[in-house]
């Protein structure tokens, strides 16, 4: 799941902790034509948005979930984390805070999935400590992999990858891309 910001909807981005639901905005996005900013309620830790997944089932092999996206500061000076949940909210994976600046950067998270346990999760990208932060979030890629490893964000608009190709599910932008089967 890579959704792009170019879509008029963002339903998909449920507000956690926030005086205002987050928008789309043209400001400097890191990909594309927009980027999605979020601004904090100063209230507690973990402000931000979430998005759920499509239900997910670990591999007798290993596998595991990844999840990454670029944040930048809007105003102010706070650290903001990536982290994987279950369904009701309950942190399962956090990464480290990561101070913003006016630069986008990227942040990512690893959740070894459980074997046989079909599920759902959220991607929460929110403030590390209570803040008044305005930040933004672009180039969002979450992904089943059996190596744990953050790939580079690709979706069904971004040329080849290493000869791989991306495919959208839905409307361009606005659903969810799936690397396309080799020849």
């Amino acid at each position: 799941t890579n959704p792009r910001l170019g879509a008029a909807d963002i339903s998909m981005f449920v507000a956690q902790g926030l005086s205002t639901a987050p928008v789309r905005s043209t400001t400097t996005p890191a990909l594309g034509t927009h980027a999605l900013l979020v601004s904090t309620a100063n209230s507690t830790k973990d402000e931000g948005v979430y998005w759920a997944t499509p239900s997910f089932v670990g591999h007798p092999e290993g596998s595991y979930l990844v999840a990454s996206c670029e944040v930048r500061a809007a105003s102010g000076t706070s650290s903001v984390g990536i982290s994987i949940t279950d369904s009701s909210g309950t942190a399962l994976a956090t990464s480290l805070p990561t101070a913003l600046s006016t630069s986008w950067q990227r942040i990512f998270i690893v959740y070894h999935l459980p074997v046989h346990s079909p599920a759902t999760y959220r991607v929460l990208v929110g403030t590390s400590s209570q803040a008044d932060q305005d930040f933004f979030i672009d180039k969002i890629h979450v992904e089943p992999r059996k190596d744990g490893a953050a790939p580079v964000y690709v979706d069904g608009s971004v040329a080849s990858v290493s000869g791989e190709q991306y495919e959208w599910l839905g409307a361009d932008n606005a659903s969810e891309s799936r690397r396309r089967p080799g020849m």
